[in-house]
């Protein structure tokens, strides 16, 4: 099971890059890493299944999180 996030709860205009930057490889970055971690093992078992799951804010959005 791979399942990892974060939501960065702030203006956009108020949120430096820096955090952006943290959100979106901890979001894509972090999950591919996981992946590459434990697909040697399960090439060498010839057998295995990678679930990942994502946040349903990713559906439906975060109302909370203003543009302006």
């Amino acid at each position: 099971m791979n399942n990892t996030g974060r939501l960065q709860m702030s203006l956009v205009k108020k949120t430096s890059l820096e955090v952006d930057r943290a959100v979106i490889d901890l979001n894509t970055i972090g999950t591919i890493s996981l992946t590459k971690a434990v697909l040697p093992h399960m090439i060498e078992c010839r057998q295995g299944q990678i679930v990942v799951v994502s946040s349903v804010l990713g559906k439906f959005g975060n109302y909370h999180v203003h543009l302006i």
